[in-house]
């Protein structure tokens, strides 16, 4: 587009929460949109009507302890005054007319949004728009469905989603009008749910939902509307009303949740007293794998690393008979780790163990790969916000650092593919500054030379936005004509499987993929999670964890033979 892209914003009040806030602000901030208008719509009209009676007291209570226990400095759900921040920017107030969730507009005020010229209208208030204001913008009005959860100031949409079970939830951002009789999903995150805590389950959605109109509009400045056809491409049709009305609970139902939520987090507490959060890794490892991908490895051979320490994110190169490993090596009593080699013959016996790459900060997931005779690393190195690159000197144990071809974002897990003469890096990303949670947005660039530090970033990044399978698991790989990515289920906790990922199509403007097959250590009642898959040649190995013991329960169940898991 030549020009910026204009915005027009629908809000209920001055006071916005920080997640709207950072909405606002980057669009203000960008370069490439203008905020033509903001329509407030009357003050308190949309308040909740419920009384502040004992029947919502419960709530009330558990809602204060859960976020003086879990909130944070940056809390995305702690309020902040746009007033300094829109000073300058035209504003009209709007009386709209409000039938249970669904919102109309006056005639004149629709003529005044529309005199302001939006190219879009973001909604960032209650109510499912109906009538004039959907078609007034060129390219829409956009709206997330996030609003649905806050329609009363006790949030029982939010409870309600702690309660069902579920491991991960849809955080939507859904077009509206633009030409489009039925609304379309524009941009979709899928997310963990915390079981034990509705305060942390809205932070993580409120902060990946700050993030997803800032991206649209920077692609489509770039590359125009043509973007939004191509990105409604990614999702599938858009089915969930757009606004509900929120379930409200009862005392006995409040009595219910507090004592469910309650469990949870003494379950909490007694895997905390119980287990390290670092896990127990093993490594499962066959030199000649009957089925190349597999989703049972229990005929595997199990390679456990010495007590003071553990072996994950296995890369596997076989060379004259002999299987080389490259390995996070992970220091329990330093708590950092560093990139280690392991030298195992056919049967998988441990021939040698040498520390290769170590740093002042944390390495991990040494994605090995080779070029032009040569072969090269990338160890994740996200505590130092770089990708960098080494050079194998003498195989396999001497290592030159070579550059640092990107810096300043935290990237995790990054992998390298060659394909159609193009190098394609497929690297987990987390943007959010503040935040510690695992990240579900898998970003992807590419360049002629994968040692250049100048790579493009694809249009439709992030081109996964799921927990469930986001996080790169190893590395990219053809098998029977089919692009094969494996990736990480990290819905619930870090690693609980990974998938054979299918690789549909890939180019510079476009990208899809698929979950073929999602593997799981159902064959070792011991084991909870599996977490990466390489092989070279016929040979494979995989990770895999159990929960680690605490001193003294690992003595206990050592010397009584059974176990609290």
């Amino acid at each position: 587009m030549e020009s910026k892209i204009k915005i027009a914003f629908i809000l209920d009040s001055y006071i916005v929460p920080r997640w709207k806030y950072k909405i606002i602000e980057d669009i203000i901030n960008s370069d490439y949109s203008v905020v033509s208008l903001i329509v407030f719509n009357n003050d308190g009209l949309f308040n909740s009507s419920q009384s502040a009676s004992s029947v919502f007291s419960l709530l009330k209570l558990y809602q204060v302890i859960d976020k003086s226990v879990f909130g944070k400095k940056s809390d995305y759900s702690q309020n902040c005054s746009l007033l300094g921040l829109i000073q300058n920017i035209p504003t009209i107030y709007a009386k709209p007319v409000v039938s249970l969730n669904l919102i109309e507009y006056s005639v004149d005020t629709c003529k005044s949004i529309q005199e302001s010229g939006p190219d879009v209208i973001l909604k960032l208030g209650y109510g499912n728009p109906i009538g004039d204001i959907v078609s007034i913008a060129r390219y829409g009005l956009w709206a997330f469905t996030l609003d649905y959860f806050d329609t009363d100031k006790l949030g029982h949409s939010w409870f309600n989603l702690v309660l069902n079970k579920s491991l991960v939830a849809n955080c939507d951002l859904v077009l509206v009008g633009g030409g489009k009789t039925e609304p379309a999903l524009i941009s979709r995150t899928v997310e963990n749910i915390c079981s034990y805590s509705v305060h942390i389950t809205r932070e993580r959605f409120y902060a990946r939902a700050s993030l997803m109109p800032s991206r649209i509009l920077k692609a489509m400045n770039a590359k125009g509307y043509e973007f939004i056809e191509s990105i409604k491409s990614k999702f599938p049709p858009y089915e969930n009303r757009f606004i509900e009305k929120s379930t409200q609970f009862t005392l006995k139902q409040q009595t219910g949740f507090i004592w469910k939520i309650s469990f949870q987090i003494l379950q909490k507490i007694r895997k905390k007293i119980i287990y390290t959060d670092p896990f127990n890794w093993i490594l499962l490892f066959k030199s000649e794998a009957e089925r190349f991908i597999s989703t049972k490895f229990g005929n595997f051979i199990k390679i456990k690393s010495p007590n003071d320490k553990f072996w994950a994110d296995p890369f596997i190169i076989q060379r004259d008979n002999k299987f080389f490993v490259f390995v996070e090596e992970f220091i329990y009593r330093k708590n950092k780790g560093h990139i280690s080699v392991i030298e195992l013959d056919r049967n998988g016996v441990i021939n040698n163990v040498n520390v290769i790459i170590e740093k002042t900060y944390h390495l991990s997931y040494p994605f090995v790969f080779e070029s032009d005779g040569m072969f090269y690393m990338i160890p994740e190195s996200s505590e130092n916000k770089t990708i960098d690159i080494y050079k194998c000197i003498d195989f396999p144990g001497q290592w030159a650092y070579q550059k640092t071809i990107m810096q300043g974002l935290s990237a995790f897990d990054t992998t390298l593919f060659y394909f159609n003469g193009i190098w394609w890096m497929f690297t987990l990303v987390n943007e959010l500054k503040d935040s510690k949670d695992e990240s579900p947005d898998l970003f992807l660039f590419y360049s002629d030379n994968f040692l250049s530090d100048k790579w493009t970033s694809h249009p439709l990044n992030p081109i996964v936005s799921d927990i469930r399978s986001a996080r790169p698991a190893g590395k990219v790989f053809l098998n029977d004509g089919k692009i094969i990515r494996p990736s990480q289920d990290c819905s619930g906790r870090y690693g609980r499987a990974f998938n054979y990922n299918i690789i549909h199509t890939l180019s510079e403007n476009e990208y899809s993929e698929s979950v073929s097959e999602k593997v799981e250590p159902k064959w070792d009642v011991d084991l909870k999670g599996t977490h990466t898959f390489n092989s070279d040649g016929k040979s494979v190995i995989i990770d895999a964890y159990s929960f680690r013991l605490r001193y003294p329960f690992s003595l206990i169940t050592k010397k009584n033979n059974y176990s609290l898991y």
